[in-house]
């Protein structure tokens, strides 16, 4: 059985798995998922409507995930790959 996701969940998902890649880190946090919302314009929305100061939690996010990541072995593997191995995957 294969998985749907939103268009808007897929692209934060791709967004997140991307934003882990780039700095070679071997899992995907629910960090790593908030730091690509801010990259979406209904989220930014939501964020800014509840009082978020969008750059600080940026600057914050990115500072965590780059401090707890520390010392982990970096991933190598999938490259280029994306979030559709998980809808595809049969569970």
């Amino acid at each position: 059985m294969a998985i749907i996701f939103s268009e808007e969940l897929e692209s934060a998902l791709n967004e997140s798995f991307k934003e882990a890649q780039l700095k070679r880190h071997r899992v995907i946090t629910v960090e790593h998922l908030l730091l690509a919302l801010l990259k979406n314009t209904m989220a930014l929305e939501v964020m800014k409507e509840c009082g978020v100061s969008v750059d600080v939690l940026r600057k914050e996010l990115t500072d965590f995930i780059d401090e707890t990541n520390r010392g982990i072995e970096p991933f190598e593997g999938n490259k280029g790959r994306n979030i559709k191995w998980l809808k595809e995957r049969k569970f």
